[in-house]
């Protein structure tokens, strides 16, 4: 009764917040940036909640308890990733800051297709996301409450979707605040309340097999690098990552906020990985899909117990309504707009927004019901927009860009060696990823293009002295 109760508060209370945040949306910019003067603080947890999912909790605290401190070392590259976003790539927007997506951006540099193709690429990447977190909130909703999976699923879903309907990106950051702190303290909690059933840490340390504390003994020295490459990589400069360097006040603001982001993921990673251990030590043989609830039942009290599993669903939901809200914004500015080939008036544009947001959402719930691994479906749904988008974006915040050809031939090499690399399963035999495979292949022939346009145009200056 109290869970069920401390739940249907928690939801009230994180639709209270969203409502109250969604005055003064008057067009399209509003509702994906509001007015752009967020504050430090506000960046700083909307990226922490944006970005901190139920891959990252859960998926690594599945992978800890099955293969040691590897994947939770791996993780590490996506720390790195929001570090170097905030040191390299955030000085570099103020070029940007009158664009709203990703898209534009493209669409500065090589026109209108690209701009569409981006778009769909980030919405196929976007509905897997969406999946992997709404199945994540069906499965801990159903294994602490009891409730029927699927009806969990369209419960926890809907809230989100109803409050980025109405709200927008200020709903988003309104409720990523609140989620932030909640998931914070319910990740220490865990930890903490955990070590402390098993005697406290030296009993911990003593109980877990030593070969759980060293990265190699699951996996090997380039299986470690490319799951930390694949993080660093996979999904750099996504829609959300973009959307949040244009919401800060200015630059010296969001280049703070995305460095101490990528700081405060480090002790996540390792808390995360604590819990996979902390399972471990209580029952080896139990099934990594129910850690968490284990957890829950036997390694803290019942208030404890109640703050933690409203921190994890904070967790999951803080990471779906950012992903929705990117994807409502990339589907009208990125897709509709551009096929339209006219502007569409504010009222138009943030109507279609607020429908996107309910038929992604939809889309999102209907996928989600078959969805079990959290974590290997993040890193399935990262192999298309690394190999295709990610190197081409670098170039173009390196005012490195080519001419068409040489963005589509990149563009091209990418997607199809992911193509080839998994239709032929060449991964088995090189122990090289589809991902790993459609960077390579999209860098070098991003390179190729770059050198040989440098050379022709050389030439071509010294042809006309």
């Amino acid at each position: 009764m109290i869970w069920g109760l401390s739940f249907a508060l928690f939801c009230l209370f994180t639709l209270w917040l969203g409502w109250r945040a969604s005055s003064g949306i008057q067009s399209v910019r509003h509702y994906l940036l509001s007015h752009q003067n967020f504050g430090q603080f506000a960046l700083f947890s909307t990226i922490v909640a944006s970005f901190v999912g139920g891959g990252v909790v859960m998926g690594t605290a599945e992978k800890s308890f099955q293969f040691g401190i590897g994947h939770a070392l791996g993780l590490l590259g996506f720390a790195l990733q929001l570090i170097l976003t905030g040191w390299w790539v955030a000085p570099r927007m103020a070029r940007f800051r009158e664009m709203m997506t990703l898209g534009e951006v493209v669409a500065k540099y090589y026109g209108k297709m690209p701009q569409i193709l981006t778009g769909l690429l980030w919405l196929s990447f976007c509905i897997g996301i969406l999946t992997a977190q709404m199945s994540a909130m069906g499965n801990l909703i159903t294994s602490l409450l009891g409730y029927d999976r699927t009806f969990s699923i369209l419960m926890s879903a809907s809230i989100v979707i109803f409050y980025c309907y109405i709200g927008g990106i200020r709903a988003v950051v309104a409720t990523d605040i609140f989620q932030f702190v909640l998931l914070s303290l319910a990740l220490a909690l865990v930890s903490y309340c955990g070590i402390q059933t098993l005697g406290g840490w030296q009993s911990f340390v003593e109980v877990i097999p030593s070969n759980h504390f060293t990265p190699t003994s699951y996996l090997s020295s380039w299986e470690l690098g490319v799951i930390f490459v694949s993080f660093l990589l996979g999904d750099a400069l996504i829609p959300p990552v973009f959307q949040r360097l244009l919401m800060g006040k200015n630059t010296q603001v969001t280049r703070k906020a995305y460095i101490w982001a990528g700081l405060f993921i480090v002790p996540i990673c390792f808390l995360a990985m604590s819990h996979g251990f902390i399972a471990y030590a209580m029952d080896s043989t139990l099934p990594k899909e129910e850690i968490t609830a284990f957890l829950f039942q036997n390694s803290l009290s019942t208030p404890f117990a109640i703050i933690a599993l409203l921190g994890f669903i904070a967790v999951i939901m803080s990471s779906a309504d950012s992903y929705l809200n990117a994807a409502a914004g990339a589907f009208v500015n990125d897709f509709i707009t551009p096929i339209a080939g006219k502007s569409l008036s504010k009222e138009q544009g943030l109507n279609l927004a607020k429908w996107s947001t309910v038929i992604l959402g939809a889309l999102s719930i209907f996928f989600a019901i078959a969805v079990q691994d959290i974590l290997d479906i993040l890193l399935k749904t990262y192999q298309f927009w690394g190999p295709t988008l990610v190197v081409p974006l670098i170039g173009i915040f390196s005012n490195k860009t080519l001419p068409p050809w040489g963005f589509y031939s990149s563009v091209l090499a990418g997607g199809l060696s992911v193509v080839v690399w998994n239709t032929f399963d060449l991964e088995a035999v090189t122990h090289v990823s589809a991902l790993i495979a459609g960077l390579a292949a999209n860098a070098v022939v991003y390179t190729s293009a770059y050198l040989v346009t440098k050379f022709s145009n050389g030439k071509a200056a010294v042809g006309t002295i």
